[in-house]
């Protein structure tokens, strides 16, 4: 599962990379004040790049012995690297495992620079500001604190929901690893909170780091706060539209660009949503099927199969590839097919057309801003447009039961409510007496068949007949 979802996706190796921003970056705020965790942060890199250099290729580490003893302590003992890339590949022992190693070298990679700027930080914290002394006591620190950033992965992490059930343990448990980082983020980030005694150095920064890197979008739960608003827009203000589309509006004099960064957050400035890719999940994904939503990637993987199978029997073996390939591959696949057709839906509608930029970052496995934004256009007109249309079929319904009901008085009423209806609508929500619908909503009232192609009434009465619900 982790070769097919993850190996060698350039994609999740910046999503990797991309951890010490949302988490390490924000708890130096417990213990730093001013722009002091600013400082230790980035000149932390510079130390862990000292140790791994020395680690990879021989080069001096030029750093404290105290520290260089606590980092290769820290490494021997496994807490600077493999942990996650080991649990998502359910390795053993993956220094014995040479094709398991390769497999999982990004994810390697991205952990072994994160775990060791995380020690580097934790060591920077427990001797600058902690004062503890000892070699041992510090190493202790550490441990803690490279957990706290970067999390622990292991049996010990597993639900006991997952660890007893039987047969289907496996399953689950690839199923839990793919969304245990989510899980361990949000429980970190709701510590920082006002409501756990976080002080405002740490939300906010922990809030802003996230918010520049993945926008508002990325926050959590922010999909499903817009899943609300778009309920509340289309069922109670009957006007429809998006959380989104409405911002956006708001802020017309704007530059696109800078809603853009707001909205889907800094790396759309190189034509890249990483609104999903780095943001902190959500009870509503924003992506993928219902049923992937609440499986993850083993489902993904089984759809794509079964939609591989589908091209190759339709004949379209192209795609078959693509659907049927790691997604490593899929994504050069996708990125070729955009630029050889466009995205489109699966009913052959056009959304949009790719730059070359774009389809570059597609390959790499980055969802490119410009395919998000038309398909978020798209579905905020597809709300305005079927929302009106119920609205106004709303009334004409009531219409024409006050007409059959000779309910004269009821009838001018509902005009009345439609008449203030305009007063207050926008463009393009006005409504208006129909006497087409309410002739079809009298139709429909009296059970008359509506709709339905005289060629296929035969057929659909003999259909009535053999459920045995037609009115004598």
């Amino acid at each position: 599962m982790y070769g097919w979802k993850l190996a060698f996706k350039v994609s999740w190796l910046v999503q990797n990379l991309s951890q010490p921003f949302s988490t390490t970056y924000p708890v130096l705020a417990q213990y730093y004040k001013g722009v002091v965790p600013e400082k230790v942060f980035l000149s932390s890199y510079k130390l862990a790049g000292q140790f791994l250099a020395h680690k990879w290729k021989g080069t001096p580490h030029g750093m404290s012995t105290e520290l260089y003893s606590i980092l290769q302590k820290a490494e021997r003992q496994g807490v600077l690297g493999d942990q996650m890339t080991k649990f998502q590949l359910g390795a053993k022992q993956l220094s014995k495992q040479e094709f398991e190693k390769w497999l999982g070298l990004f994810g390697r990679a991205g952990e072994a620079i994160n775990r060791s700027h995380s020690a580097v930080a934790g060591y920077r914290v427990a001797t600058d500001v902690l004062k503890l002394q000892g070699e041992e006591n510090i190493y202790a620190f550490v441990k803690e604190f490279v957990g706290k950033t970067q999390f622990l992965y292991g049996k010990q992490n597993i639900p006991t929901l997952i660890t007893g059930a039987g047969n289907t343990k496996n399953l689950l448990r690839t199923a839990y690893t793919f969304r245990h980082y989510n899980i361990s983020y949000i429980q970190l980030l709701n510590s920082m909170m006002p409501w756990r005694g976080g002080m405002p150095q740490e939300y906010l920064r922990a809030l802003g780091g996230l918010g520049l890197q993945a926008g508002i979008m990325g926050l959590p739960f922010a999909a499903t706060a817009m899943a609300i608003y778009k309920y509340y827009k289309e069922n109670v203000e009957g006007k429809g539209g998006t959380a989104e589309s409405d911002f956006r509006l708001a802020m017309k004099d704007y530059p696109p660009e800078l809603i853009d960064a707001i909205l889907r957050g800094g790396y759309t400035i190189a034509g890249v949503d990483a609104s999903t890719l780095i943001g902190a999940g959500d009870v509503i994904p924003s992506y993928g099927t219902d049923l992937e939503k609440l499986g993850g990637a083993p489902v993904g993987f089984i759809r794509q199969l079964t939609q591989a199978a589908g091209y190759a029997i339709q004949g379209d073996y192209l795609r078959a590839l693509e659907n049927g390939s790691p997604d490593a591959i899929r994504n050069v696949f996708k990125a070729m097919r955009y630029a050889r057709e466009g995205v489109r839906k699966g009913t052959g509608e056009l959304i949009t057309s790719p730059s070359a930029w774009d389809n570059t970052m597609q390959g790499l496995g980055f969802t490119p801003n410009k395919v998000t934004k038309a398909y978020a256009v798209k579905e905020a007109i597809s709300s305005i447009q079927s929302t009106h249309i119920t609205v106004q079929s709303k009334f004409n319904q009531r219409l024409a039961q006050a007409r059959m009901d000779k309910d004269w008085v009821g009838y001018r009423r509902v005009l009345l409510e439609m008449r203030e209806w305009n007063k207050k609508a926008g463009k393009g929500e006005r409504v208006k007496p129909s006497r087409l619908g309410q002739r079809a909503w009298r139709r429909k009232f009296m059970g008359a068949q509506m709709n339905i192609p005289r060629a296929q009434r035969k057929s659909t009465r003999e259909l009535v007949e053999l459920y045995g619900v037609k009115e004598k």
